[in-house]
């Protein structure tokens, strides 16, 4: 966590030229850890103290057995006018098969870049019968 939390901020110095203090960083690693903690948790309890009541409540769940689940996010970059999407594919026993991401330059709603990483998740599942 404490190298995740390194290398965000050295991408703010690099990309957004901001200068992140040490104690910053070091509550960022301590956020990152307990929000990863929550995520495993099983029995999760909203009582723990998220900012957000539904924090929490989206468990990641295998599928059945001979079959792969692929899970896909989109983010947008307004800034930047840019956009990304990534997919996960992962086999009953949480392995991952197979990983992709993207970003791409233009200036879209956030429906239309979950819309191209689906179409790229089912572009993957077609090249792979």
């Amino acid at each position: 966590m404490l190298r995740w939390s390194l290398w965000k901020s050295q991408n703010s110095l690099v990309w957004n030229q901001k200068s992140v203090e040490v104690a910053n960083v070091l509550v960022l690693t301590r956020t990152t850890l307990n929000q990863w903690n929550y995520a495993q948790d099983r029995q999760f309890d909203l009582s723990f103290g998220l900012m957000n009541p539904e924090d929490g409540n989206d468990h990641w769940q295998a599928p059945k057995e001979n079959t792969i689940k692929i899970n896909m996010d989109a983010t947008i970059f307004e800034s930047t006018t840019r956009y990304s999407y990534s997919c996960v594919a992962r086999d009953h026993a949480g392995r991952l098969v197979e990983a992709r991401a993207s970003c791409r330059q233009g200036a879209v709603k956030p429906e239309i870049a979950e819309a191209v990483g689906i179409l790229e998740a089912l572009s993957w599942i077609k090249q792979q019968g």
